[in-house]
């Protein structure tokens, strides 16, 4: 909540005036529209037709229950003219035509408006090894240099962009037309010349990738089991698309992880795809106190650390797999 709302403070303040138009893709309930003031008029676009209704009728939003298209953008501009910000938060990576998308963009923002993404950035991915975050909803991994030629096939540019924590490592950029009204900043040809000198164009860099992650695999499949070895009992500790990823590439199933623990109703008295470890709710945690949890929603340490002190003050100790191996 507190990120949305400090989002949409920047946003606000630095690009907004009373009654511009907010469009954001990908908009789920509308947490993020709900925190700008009433003053700024918010469209928010998503497919999903049980979050969409929640934003419209338990939060008064104005929403298309579409996904996003040139053909959508174009029938927002006759009804409610140009936007001054467009808006899509990690849903870019999700898209398979970024032309289409970059077209209904350039359409809808006009001459003067912007489209801001958020998106994991490969930098991090391929510095950090956080391979857990390539799945099947992800058909895009991104970098500054490949979307600014992106954006010049459509007289856009990026001129702007944040290096963010979230999802292990993100990036937040700022496009507008080339004759848009915001100068360029220089930290975005600084990115691009981090990217080069990390070898992001030759395909040594993912083959040292690829290296890398196979020794994640027996790092942590060899702490795991000394920990089985001693009669240590492990726990995962949510049941994210990215820990799943990480249980069956890592093959860990439920001899090594005997339960998973999760929040999400729809997971709970499930089995996890793949390995069949059973889902339990967070409760069970506290029940059976494990002596090491895999924190499988890792970008969640730092909240699920403090919430959790009173098992860690019983001498039961988590397992951070990433950005490395770390036992706390």
């Amino acid at each position: 909540m507190e990120h949305f709302t400090d989002y949409a403070s920047v946003v606000a303040d630095r690009f907004l005036g009373s009654d511009d138009l907010v469009v954001e893709i990908g908009c789920n309930d509308g947490l993020l529209l709900r925190q700008f003031d009433d003053d700024i008029r918010t469209i928010g676009i998503e497919p999903a037709k049980n979050v969409a209704e929640v934003a419209e009728t338990e939060h008064g939003l104005n929403i298309r229950n579409s996904f996003f298209s040139a053909d959508v953008a174009l029938d927002i501009v006759d009804s409610h003219g140009t936007a001054a910000a467009v808006l899509a938060n990690n849903v870019v990576g999700h898209l398979d035509d970024l032309h289409d998308l970059m077209l209904g963009i350039k359409t809808l923002i006009g001459d003067n408006g912007i489209f801001i993404m958020e998106v994991p950035y490969l930098v991090d991915l391929i510095h950090d090894v956080t391979f857990d975050t390539i799945y099947h909803e992800h058909l895009s991994y991104f970098a500054v240099r490949p979307l600014q030629q992106l954006a010049n096939q459509f007289d856009m540019e990026v001129f702007d962009v944040d290096r963010i924590d979230t999802q292990g490592g993100s990036i937040r950029l700022y496009l507008q037309p080339e004759t848009g009204p915001y100068p360029k900043c220089r930290y975005v040809d600084d990115l691009m010349i981090l990217e080069r000198a990390m070898g992001l164009n030759d395909s040594d860099t993912f083959d040292a990738f690829a290296n890398n992650v196979e020794f994640f695999r027996v790092q942590l499949r060899s702490i795991l089991t000394d920990i089985r070895d001693i009669g240590g009992k492990i726990v995962g500790y949510g049941a994210p698309a990215k820990g799943n990823v990480l249980l069956n590439y890592c093959n860990l199933g439920g001899e090594m992880i005997e339960f998973l623990v999760d929040t999400t109703p729809a997971k709970q008295q499930r089995f996890a795809p793949g390995t069949g470890i059973p889902v339990h709710p967070p409760e069970r945690f506290n029940e059976e106190l494990p002596d090491y949890a895999l924190l499988l929603a890792w970008n969640y340490a730092d909240t699920i650390l403090k919430n959790e002190h009173e098992f860690r003050g019983q001498g039961g100790r988590f397992i951070i797999p990433q950005p490395s191996v770390d036992l706390v």
